[in-house]
């Protein structure tokens, strides 16, 4: 008896904290806060918008070249006249208006212009696999959280067992059916199950703390009780068959796909040096002493310019695109085998983790029903302490591994999502 008396205290404290107000999760929420206040995904669409300046900027060489220029300068001359020296100020005012249009450039206005279009599309890119990444981010905070909270909620299951198990071994031993080792043992078993609870406890608030931060949530309660208002919906698995499709829309290999085509617009850049180029240019002007003048001049010219020696300055930038593009091919060939072994070990990694926790749930519901059993057997006296122990020690062991089972499978989705570039967050209309 005095063995149960030493153990009340432990249990007051821990089924007599009174209650803080509950904080309340929602993932909907939760990405929301993410769209707004995360600055990765922020940085990510400037970018874009840049890029899209930047393109609409490169289209201005396709159109005339129209500039309006007026002008004023006065100087003097010294004249000597009848042995006098006479100085002589002139005014001249001038108003011009020149237009000028390239023809042909050997179509490096036109790469120019796909490579605008090109880095549009890699920072368009980027921005998935930024999302993709914070998107993974979320899931995983989410679930650490949910994880955390779970894992209080079976603390606490727990300590009521053992608090339960502990009173039924102290009345048998009172009952001269139990020895005192039983008793003790399952006394060591109640603290035990209040230091866990603890640790959960704090765990939750690590967790906590680490969703503010991920979702940018500042006014967040330390409560003892969590209430998710929703869930994360899983993404199911695909067909094995469709990993190498997956492969091709993964970011990683699309940007390096992208910069293939970014280092062919850089070689007819480069290619567009060794041809000849054609402008058209024209300008009317007056001049005069006075303003507004009136005196009239107007031209007009035709330039073709045919390059015909640099010193193989610009062969030799040529053929440096040339090993450019080369490498950008082997730089995409190399990623895109990465990628599918990458993805490959994410699917496996998700599906096995399924797989995992079917069994486990499996498992689980053998324990619950050896235990309850187990338990009517004990209190009738038809087993020993020992065997009752395994069992009630072997449910215990498979609630916590169906709980991680539950935690391994979400995580290893959201990593399967971002291996794959999938994400909640869009990049919405570029202006």
């Amino acid at each position: 008896m005095r063995g149960f008396l030493s153990i009340l205290p432990l249990c007051h404290v821990f089924f007599y904290l009174p209650l803080a107000e509950a904080s309340t999760f929602s993932w909907v929420k939760g990405l929301a806060d993410v769209e707004l206040k995360n600055p990765d995904l922020a940085a990510a669409r400037a970018s874009v918008e840049a890029a899209h300046s930047q393109l609409k900027s490169a289209y201005g060489v396709l159109f005339p070249q129209i500039n309006a220029q007026m002008a004023y300068s006065e100087s003097n001359s010294a004249t000597s006249q009848a042995g006098f020296l006479a100085v002589n100020a002139t005014q001249v005012y001038s108003a011009s208006l020149s237009v000028s249009q390239n023809v042909f450039n050997g179509f490096q206005d036109f790469s120019k212009i796909e490579q605008s279009r090109l880095s549009l599309r890699g920072a368009e890119i980027q921005f998935q696999s930024v999302a993709s990444k914070v998107s993974y981010e979320v899931r995983a905070a989410f679930t650490q959280l949910n994880f955390a909270q779970r894992s209080v909620h079976l603390a606490q299951n727990i300590l009521a067992r053992r608090k339960q198990n502990s009173e039924l071994v102290q009345l048998r031993f009172e009952g001269g059916l139990e020895n005192r080792g039983s008793v003790l043992l399952s006394e060591a078993y109640l603290h035990q199950a209040g230091f866990n609870l603890s640790q959960a406890k704090h765990q939750r608030q690590l967790s906590q703390q680490q969703w503010a931060k991920v979702t940018g949530t500042t006014d967040l309660n330390e409560s003892v009780e969590l209430t998710f208002t929703d869930a994360v919906s899983l993404t199911p698995l695909p067909l094995q068959q469709e990993l190498n499709r997956l492969a091709t829309e993964n970011p990683e290999y699309l940007l390096a796909l992208n910069q293939e085509y970014s280092a062919n617009a850089s070689a007819q850049i480069s290619q567009a040096a060794l041809l000849p180029t054609l402008s058209m240019s024209g300008q009317t002007a007056k001049q005069g002493t006075q303003w507004f003048p009136q005196s009239d001049r107007w031209s007009v010219g035709i330039t073709f310019t045919v390059p015909l020696f640099s010193g193989l300055r610009d062969y030799q930038i040529w053929r440096a695109s040339q090993f450019s593009i080369q490498a950008a091919q082997a730089s995409r060939s190399s990623i895109l085998d990465q990628v599918k072994v990458r993805l490959l070990q994410g699917y496996w990694s998700y599906s096995e983790t399924i797989e995992k926790l079917t069994v486990d749930r499996a498992f689980l519901d053998a324990a619950n029903a050896r235990a309850e059993i187990a338990r009517s057997k004990y209190e009738s006296g038809l087993i020993s302490f020992e065997d009752w122990d395994l069992i009630e020690n072997d449910l215990i062991l498979r609630e916590r591994s169906e709980l991680q089972s539950r935690k391994d499978r979400d995580l290893a989705e959201a990593n399967w999502r971002m291996d794959a570039g999938k994400s909640e967050f869009t990049l919405g209309q570029v202006k």
